[in-house]
């Protein structure tokens, strides 16, 4: 797990965007990204060593409107079928936006990426 390349890996498609981890904290602006290492694995080899690492990362975006959420999901897209110094491969797994009620302060969609190291 390397989150500091995947926040680099990020930053390289959202600039002047602030990216936390797991939650927004109170009172800061709108839109907002988080991620979330979800999960991280390997092949186990017969000689104990593992190889063939791979991370699952979830991205949120919370906006007050779903064309905010939008505008940021197509700024993820290119990640997909990448590779950087960092990872292997990036690929995006699922992209989803989060139903919401016309009462709802704010909406959110999320990425899951795997990466490959």
């Amino acid at each position: 797990m390397n989150r500091p390349a995947f926040i680099k890996l990020l930053e390289s498609v959202i600039t002047g965007q602030q990216i936390w981890i797991d939650v927004v904290p109170e009172d800061e602006e709108y839109p907002a990204l988080t991620y979330t290492h979800v999960a991280g694995d390997g092949t186990r080899l017969l000689s104990g060593d593992k190889v063939n690492l791979w991370d699952t990362w979830r991205v949120r975006i919370i906006g007050k409107t779903r064309a905010e959420c939008d505008a940021i999901v197509e700024l993820l897209k290119p990640l997909d079928n990448s590779r950087n110094n960092e990872y292997r491969r990036v690929m995006i797994q699922s992209s989803q936006g989060v139903p919401s009620t016309p009462n709802d302060e704010y909406v959110s969609s999320f990425i899951d990426f795997k990466t490959y190291d």
